[in-house]
């Protein structure tokens, strides 16, 4: 009898270990997930500027309404307008004599109140080229927009001496638009 025991014993020890191993076969269950995407296309951003075509310049300043309307998709960005460039000989904040060569100097007022105008004023003495002297506001901000609003630069024509009365000077200036 005690070898039986043992032997049985033996027995289920190893159909335990085999058992152990061996796979378990199921019945596979599925499942469906309905999978849905919809593509959208990020749109760039887009606004209207509205920037004067032409001013007159005067020695008590003249405002120049800058407005910003219709902007969409800026995703937290701002319209920054800059200085790029003027008509002048390296970039000088002056308009030419429509005959001569002579020039009328002019400042910028922002609605902060500080002034951009002429780096060097000796430009302002009595020369009548600007020359080379270099400008550091080429690319300097001058109005930046973050809504739909209107914002004012103060253009003034400074005071000099050596000015033709009653003539006309002309001139321009070049703004840079961008997103940032």
């Amino acid at each position: 009898m005690k070898k039986m025991a043992i032997a049985l014993t033996l027995t289920l020890v190893t159909a335990l270990a085999f058992g152990a191993v061996g796979t378990a076969y199921a019945a596979q269950d599925t499942r469906d997930i309905a999978l849905t995407y919809v593509h959208t296309v990020k749109n760039d951003p887009s606004f209207i500027i509205t920037i004067p075509s032409a001013i007159e310049l005067t020695a008590d300043g003249t405002a120049a309404a800058i407005t910003v309307s219709e902007m969409k998709d800026m995703d937290g960005k701002i319209v920054s307008l800059t200085l790029a460039g003027t008509s002048q000989s390296a970039n000088h904040l002056a308009i030419k004599h429509n005959t001569y060569l002579q020039f009328a100097y002019y400042s910028i007022t922002l609605p902060s109140r500080e002034v951009v105008k002429n780096d060097n004023p000796s430009l302002l003495g009595g020369t009548a080229f600007a020359g080379n002297e270099p400008v550091n506001y080429l690319g300097k901000e001058l109005l930046n927009f973050t809504d739909d609003s209107t914002k004012v630069l103060t253009f003034t024509a400074l005071a000099r001496d050596a000015l033709y009365v009653g003539d006309t000077y002309s001139g321009s200036i070049t703004f840079g638009i961008a997103v940032v």
